[in-house]
């Protein structure tokens, strides 16, 4: 995924995800939280097309 792409999702969606630290636990930053849920997204769809491919 290019940059600009990346920049531009995380401008749009930055308020909705973006969460405000604890004392005890500090937030994730948004781009972080976006960056994290690609890549769950990636493994998830790579494990489900190895399973299906096992069949």
């Amino acid at each position: 995924m290019p940059p600009e792409l990346f920049d531009e999702i995380l401008k749009r969606i930055s308020q909705v995800i973006s969460r405000q630290g604890t004392k005890f636990l500090s937030a994730l930053t948004p781009g972080l939280k976006l960056a994290l849920r690609f890549i769950f997204v990636a493994c998830s769809t790579q494990s489900l097309s190895m399973a299906a491919a096992t069949l």
